[in-house]
C-alpha cells in the first residue's frame, strides 16, 4: 500500500504541523461568559485530535507531539467526598455574581494514560493511594491549571461546612526527572512543580513519589495542616489578582472576570469561616476595594460601561468606608520655630 501524500512531507514540517494542531498554548480560546464565572479552568483547549486516528504512524507522532507540547497532570480519585454533582451545588444568582463553581473540567471513569504526563495526583480515603475500583474516576489537566484547581480544592465545603479533603490522603507520582540534573537544580524544578499544592489542607497524609524527599516533607508540612496561615491564604488572593489583570491585558475579559468572581469568593470564604487569618480588620474591606476597581477597568475595556459604573460605584463606597473607619493616623505636629 502506498504511503499517505503526508507522510512523504518531512518530518520536520509535519511536526509543525502537529504542534499547531494539538498544542493548547497555540489553540486555547477563552471560554464565553458567564462560563468563566462556572468552572476554575477559564479557556478552551480546542484541540484537533481527529489527527490521532489516521494511520498508526501518524498517531504515534502526533502522540509525541501532543506529549511534549502540552504539560499534562493526571487527578486520580476514589474520594466520593471529592465528587461535584448539582445536589451540593447551591443557588446561583447572577445579580450579585454569584455561580456554582466546578473544579474539576472534565471527568471520566475509564483509566487514562496521558502521554508524558508531568504529574498524577491520586485521592484516596485509605492512606495505600487510589486503588482500581468502579468509583473512581479521572480528570486530565495542564500544569498551568494547577494552582486554580488547587485553590478551589483547598476550601471546597459540602453542606454542613466541613472541608472535602478533610481526611483524605494523596500520593503525588512525579514524571521521570531530567538526566544529569544536579540535586539543587532538581530541587527547584520539583519545588516549583509542586507549589501550587501547598494550597491543600486538612489531608490525612501526603507522599510523593519519584521526588526528592525534602519536597515530599515540605509538601506534607502544609497540606496535613488543619489551619490556615496568613502569609499563604494572601498570596493566593494576590495570584488571582495578577492573573486576572494578565488576562485582562490579553483581551481575555470573561477570564479576567472569572479570576474577580473567584478572588471575590475567597475573600468571603475567609472573613467568615477563617477569621483567624485576617491581618488587619480594614484588610477585607481593602482587598473587596481591589476586586471592583479591577472589575471595574476589565469591563470598561470590554465595553460593558454599565456594569462598569456599577463596579467603580461600589468601589467608591468602599473607600470612603475606609476613610471613616479606618482613618489614616495624622501627622505629628509641625513645630514653627
Amino acid at each position: 500500500m502506498d504511503r499517505p501524500p503526508f507522510l512523504k512531507v518531512p518530518i520536520e514540517i509535519r511536526n509543525l504541523i502537529y504542534k499547531e494542531l494539538l498544542s493548547i498554548n497555540i489553540r486555547k480560546t477563552q471560554k464565553p461568559f458567564p462560563d468563566t464565572c462556572r468552572s476554575v479552568v477559564r479557556h478552551n483547549w480546542n484541540l484537533e485530535t481527529a489527527i490521532l486516528s489516521v494511520n498508526r504512524q501518524i498517531h504515534d507522532e502526533a502522540k509525541h507531539v501532543l506529549g511534549t507540547e502540552n504539560n499534562f497532570i493526571v487527578i486520580e480519585c476514589a474520594a466520593k467526598e471529592l465528587e461535584q454533582s448539582r445536589k451540593n451545588m447551591g443557588k446561583e444568582d447572577p445579580g450579585i455574581m454569584q455561580y456554582n463553581v466546578r473544579i474539576w473540567p472534565q471527568t471520566r471513569r475509564e483509566a487514562l494514560n496521558v502521554p508524558n504526563e508531568r504529574m498524577r495526583i491520586r485521592f484516596s480515603k485509605g492512606g495505600r493511594g487510589v486503588k482500581q475500583k468502579d468509583n473512581t474516576w479521572y480528570c486530565v489537566i495542564t500544569e498551568e491549571e494547577l494552582r486554580d484547581v488547587m485553590i478551589g480544592l483547598s476550601f471546597f465545603q459540602n453542606k454542613n461546612n466541613e472541608y472535602r479533603t478533610s481526611g483524605l490522603s494523596s500520593i503525588i507520582t512525579l514524571g521521570q526527572h531530567v538526566s544529569n540534573e544536579s540535586e539543587s537544580s532538581r530541587k527547584a524544578r520539583e519545588s516549583k512543580m509542586l507549589e501550587p499544592l501547598l494550597n491543600l489542607r486538612h489531608l490525612k497524609s501526603i507522599k510523593v513519589e519519584n521526588g526528592l524527599e525534602s519536597s515530599s516533607k515540605h509538601l506534607s508540612d502544609h497540606a496535613c495542616r488543619t489551619h490556615w496561615d496568613s502569609d499563604t491564604t494572601y498570596a493566593t488572593f494576590e495570584y488571582m489578582m495578577q492573573a486576572a489583570e494578565e488576562a485582562r491585558v490579553k483581551g481575555h475579559h470573561n477570564a479576567a472576570t472569572g479570576y474577580l468572581n473567584r478572588a471575590h469568593d475567597y475573600v468571603l470564604h475567609f472573613i467568615t469561616k477563617e477569621k483567624q487569618i485576617v491581618k488587619n480588620n480594614a484588610d477585607p474591606l481593602a482587598f473587596t476595594f481591589k476586586i471592583n476597581l479591577e472589575r471595574s477597568r476589565n469591563w470598561l475595556e470590554q465595553g460593558n460601561y454599565e456594569d462598569a459604573l456599577g463596579a467603580c460605584e461600589i468601589a467608591l463606597e468602599i473607600a470612603n468606608e475606609l476613610f471613616l473607619t479606618h482613618p489614616a493616623p495624622r501627622p505629628p505636629p509641625v513645630d514653627d520655630q
